[in-house]
């Protein structure tokens, strides 16, 4: 299961857990991570995750936005891609 959020910084948070529901150490060393956003226009914007897939080749793709709309990849191992 993936969760994606946003925060009042300037980050997205996601988490991965496994079938018991318990976060999965083997996502970024935690099962969570947080994805900085990078709103050059605004620097100040928080960033918020509102939408999570999973593409073909199992990366995680997360929509969001701050000032403007982010768009952001990552590994099945939480990397960015």
């Amino acid at each position: 299961v993936l969760l994606a959020g946003g925060s009042n910084e300037k980050w997205s948070l996601v988490a991965r857990l496994d079938s018991a529901g318990a976060l999965d150490a083997s996502f970024g060393g935690t099962g969570l991570v947080r994805v900085a956003g990078r709103d050059v226009a605004n620097p100040s914007a928080r960033s918020e995750a509102f939408a999570i897939a999973i593409d073909a080749q199992g990366r995680i793709v997360l929509g969001g936005n701050s000032s403007s709309e982010e768009l952001f990849r990552l590994k099945a191992d939480a990397s960015l891609d």
